[in-house]
């Protein structure tokens, strides 16, 4: 049927000709962005799943930015044990010449003067900061624990330890001074201490044989007539009779409990420690022992020993964080690759396929605007007809 007011095959010819248009235009789209899905009516569920996968990559990346920043730390901390093992190495040097009978007490000095200024240089590496943050927690023995996610999520963790350089209690002791004492022939040192209250004890260490061994002496005071303090000596030794332990004091000991007490009942309300096992001079005077002399050699030379192994076992709880950390870096930099990798497979166009499409659709939009034209040809037959 010819008809002047409609042209069925120009109109078929045009919505071709759009739809080859629309098919051009994407095909152009994904292969000038590189991405397979541009709109999300291209893929509603792939690029929800794209987007958790790329945040989840993001994500891995940072992790990874923080664990290789954690490794510098521990670098950091390694290079401030090292030069804390050559100058604690040096002190233990130092505390052997101390001994020779053959150095007079100006030659002691002389090696205490640098004994000194070594203990200076340990306190300022213990105090050593990586970006603000102490290398090292001088509060408690044990060191401030961080935890360090080493998974995107934050589910997977590791640690990291603030060694305690300076609050480790032979390297304290070390540092600060301590005192002495000794039960039945056996030699006892207990860190400097002020006061402490009735519920509260110290911790003594026993130097048998070059090993320092702890002792927890911990009690309470009685304060209702001869002040004492009994205490508890644990897997050591049994101890009995009257040590020479400061003169005004007495021991009497039950089993493992031994208590010390002050002769005089005029100090009703002691409670240092210093009237009970600090060792006191010729002249009444307390001693707290800071300088190296030849009196107590032996004491520093093992202080300086234990001290050098609780730095090794330091630097062995670093070595082992680092090692751990450098492997879950290893891990996140292999997920992340995996990760880019799935959402390339999700998201980024098949260059090789899409070419061909374009070139369908290219052809399909040449063929439709060729058709479209015969088609609004094909009416001017109408108007032969009319002119007759």
């Amino acid at each position: 049927m010819i008809s002047i007011n409609v042209n069925p095959a120009a109109s078929g010819a045009g919505l071709n000709l759009g739809k080859a248009n629309e098919a051009l235009q994407k095909s152009l789209s994904r292969l000038s962005s590189g991405r397979r899905i541009v709109t999300s009516s291209d893929d509603a569920g792939g690029l929800a799943v794209s987007m958790k996968m790329a945040a989840a990559q993001k994500r891995t990346e940072a992790t990874a930015i923080n664990l290789r920043n954690m490794v510098s730390f521990l670098d950091t901390q390694d290079g401030a044990f090292k030069v804390a093992d050559k100058v604690v190495s040096r002190m233990s040097e130092l505390a052997a010449l101390s001994r020779d009978v053959s150095k007079n007490s100006g030659d002691i000095e002389n090696y205490d003067k640098e004994f000194s200024n070594l203990k200076l240089q340990m306190m300022s590496l213990a105090t050593e900061k990586f970006n603000g943050v102490p290398l090292f927690d001088a509060s408690t023995e044990v060191g401030k624990v961080f935890t360090v996610p080493t998974s995107e999520d934050g589910s997977q963790t590791t640690s990291v330890t603030q060694a305690g350089l300076a609050s480790d209690p032979m390297i304290k002791m070390m540092n600060e001074g301590f005192h002495t004492f000794e039960i039945e022939g056996n030699k006892f040192i207990t860190p400097f201490s002020s006061d402490i209250t009735a519920s509260t004890g110290f911790t003594a260490y026993q130097i048998p044989g070059g090993v320092l061994s702890p002792v927890e002496l911990t009690g309470t005071f009685d304060t209702t007539g001869t002040p004492s303090l009994t205490v508890q000596v644990t897997g050591i030794m049994t101890v009995a009779g009257t040590p020479p332990i400061p003169s005004q004091s007495t021991i009497t000991s039950t089993g493992g409990s031994v208590a010390i007490s002050r002769a005089s009942t005029s100090v009703l309300d002691a409670t240092d420690i210093d009237d009970f096992v600090q060792i006191e001079n010729s002249s009444g005077q307390t001693v707290r022992n800071t300088t190296l002399n030849y009196s107590n050699s032996d004491e520093y030379a093992f202080l300086t020993q234990e001290a050098l192994q609780q730095l090794a076992d330091m630097r062995a709880q670093n070595g082992a964080e680092m090692s751990r950390i450098n492997f879950a870096q290893d891990l996140l930099n292999i997920n992340a690759v995996n990760l880019e990798a799935a959402n390339s497979r999700i998201m980024d166009v098949d260059v090789a396929a899409e070419s061909s499409q374009l070139a369908r659709f290219q052809i399909l939009q040449q063929a439709g605007t060729a058709m479209l034209a015969q088609a609004n040809t094909s009416q001017q037959s109408l108007v032969r007809l009319l002119q007759g």
